[in-house]
């Protein structure tokens, strides 16, 4: 660390760009080696990166806290949250630009592999973003030496040593994590495809934010879906949905969505306190729901959308601008390629003509002068042939109480089974009936040169002025040199470093030799492959990452 002192006094009053000097040596401070992954050219330029590593002994972390892989994924995430809370408090505004800052990724309520902080082998890894301060564009030594010889080593000796955290802490966090993984792995076995521990906490304190809603009701299950999952020694009671098409329905602001918004997380692990670590769901399931103005690249809807006006092809459907249904009609199609076998479906944000034909609009508007092939009469087929699941939210289309297998009330945020008591209602459930309609594909898939084909002319730099391809993403779209997809109604992704991880992945395999079907392109694993540390990166599902290739457009 005097070494260092030493350095950066020579460095005073000198260029900005001087800074570059400081990639020729690691940084040690204590048991901790620090390695510059990249050092900003300007104050005002996104931070440097500091690759942080220490030995997990010299940490005092206790073996068992990292002794298989769910337990490195706990640990590193739980130290992960430290870090970013320490360098919160450990920034000063100092300079010009982002001078003085220490920040990491920032996770939210769901536990999810990065390459923020991580464990390697016996060594816990992290990535900090540095502000290297300056007065104007020159350097000022004594802000450097508070920043990188004060402020970061107290940082790390925080945020990193047992001695400063609870052993219960983590290890609360670990079996929190080992809870969620177990119940999820139990779902297949039980026949469920989401369990609902009773307990937890779903509404949020408000519609932008994941903290829970403080007084809240707590979730009960009703007796007639209640199940009792044995994991780890422990016995945990819930609601269980069972496989098939289940209807969650009531009055408006009871609790329907906020369920099902609890429901297309839990393909996450939760953080404990966050009110939803004992819901989980089929790791597939895959929110479908209304995209108008987007982009498909060819897909088969012509089991919903058996024509259009004008001959428009839909066997091998393309629109830069799909209309309300007949992108639902895609989104959900492409799923089904993708490897979902749950559907996410809510009303408030689907087409109601994707959805249902009253029999009035049926008698008004014959089956012959209308394209449309709503969902409701297809379901049961997608079900018993295929073996599909649904949970659907239905506040108005009251037709699909008539093929559901389960049917969940939520009255003032408590549910009760309704199934009977719609069965009732509706009378016989009709029988599966094809009326001539074109019939489902046996496998339905884009092929990587299909995909490559369309998208590769607009694979080159956005501008004159870039050298290469860049990555660029932010919440609502993902930017590839040339190429952009719009990725704020895929409400699964739930931090930037996802999205900036399937950019990346769909990146290399749109520059690699990959042929076969895109679902084998983007297969497990795909979109959390290994990348350079110049960014911030989280794991994320091949579903997503397949779903973002296929909104992808060239750029106007």
């Amino acid at each position: 660390m005097k070494e260092l002192h030493i350095k950066l006094q020579r460095l005073h009053g000198k260029a900005y760009g001087t800074f570059n000097d400081l990639r020729k040596r690691s940084i040690i401070m204590g048991d901790f080696q620090g390695d510059w992954v990249h050092i900003q050219g300007d104050p005002f330029a996104p931070p440097s990166r500091l690759r942080v590593s220490a030995k997990l002994s010299d940490l005092g972390i206790l073996p068992e806290w990292y002794a298989n892989d769910v337990r490195k994924v706990a640990l590193a995430d739980f130290m992960l949250r430290r870090l970013a809370m320490s360098c919160a408090q450990h920034t000063t505004s100092l300079g010009t630009g982002n001078g003085g800052l220490l920040a990491t990724a920032e996770p939210g309520a769901e536990i999810l592999v990065r390459n923020s902080c991580r464990i390697e082998g016996e060594k816990l890894v992290a990535l900090i973003q540095v502000g290297l301060p300056a007065d104007a564009r020159r350097i000022e030594a004594e802000w450097v030496i508070q920043v990188l010889c004060q402020s970061l080593p107290d940082t790390l000796t925080e945020a990193c040593y047992a001695l400063n955290f609870k052993a219960t802490a983590i290890e609360s966090f670990v079996r929190s994590l080992e809870v969620q993984r177990a119940l999820r792995e139990q779902l297949s076995e039980h026949g469920l495809v989401a369990f609902v521990g009773n307990g937890s906490v779903l509404p949020r304190s408000s519609g932008t934010s994941e903290i829970p809603l403080r007084g809240a009701r707590v979730f009960m299950s009703p007796p007639g879906l209640q199940v009792e999952l044995e994991v780890l020694g422990e016995k945990i009671t819930g609601m269980g949905i069972p496989t098939g098409i289940t209807v969650i329905t009531g009055g408006g602001f009871h609790g329907k969505s906020t369920l099902l918004r609890a429901l297309e997380l839990s393909i996450y692990d939760h953080v404990p306190g966050d009110g939803r670590e004992r819901v989980v769901c089929d790791p597939t399931a895959f929110k479908v729901r209304s995209e108008e103005g987007r982009q498909v690249l060819g897909t088969w809807i012509e089991p919903l959308v058996r024509r259009l006006p004008g001959g428009k092809e839909t066997q091998r459907f393309v629109t830069t601008c799909a209309s309300g249904s007949t992108s639902q009609a895609a989104n959900l199609v492409e799923s089904i390629g993708l490897g979902v076998k749950t559907l996410l479906i809510d009303e408030d944000i689907s087409a109601v003509n994707f959805l249902i034909r009253d029999d009035r609009m049926r008698r008004l508007i014959h089956a012959d002068k209308e394209p449309l092939i709503p969902l409701v009469d297809r379901i049961r087929e997608l079900r018993e042939q295929r073996g599909l699941n649904f949970v659907m939210v239905i506040g108005a289309c009251g037709d699909y109480l008539g093929v559901a297998d389960t049917v969940i009330v939520m009255e003032d945020w408590e549910p009760r089974l309704a199934t009977l008591e719609a069965a009732e209602i509706c009378g016989p459930r009709p029988e599966i009936n094809s009326h001539g309609w074109p019939k489902w594909p046996v496998r339905w898939e884009h092929s990587m040169d299909q995909v490559r084909k369309q998208l590769t002319p607009g694979l080159r730099p956005a501008s004159s002025v870039e050298k290469g391809i860049k990555v660029k993403a932010n919440l609502q779209r993902v930017q590839l040199g040339r190429l952009q997809a719009d990725v704020s109604r895929l409400s699964q992704f739930v931090c930037i470093e996802q999205i900036r991880s399937v950019g990346a992945a769909a990146l290399s395999i749109l520059k690699s030799d990959i042929t076969g079907s895109l679902e084998d392109a983007v297969s497990p694993g795909s979109a959390s492959r290994s990348f350079p540390e110049g960014m911030d990166l989280a794991e994320a599902r091949s579903q997503e990452l397949g779903a973002m290739l296929l909104r992808m457009a060239e750029m106007e």
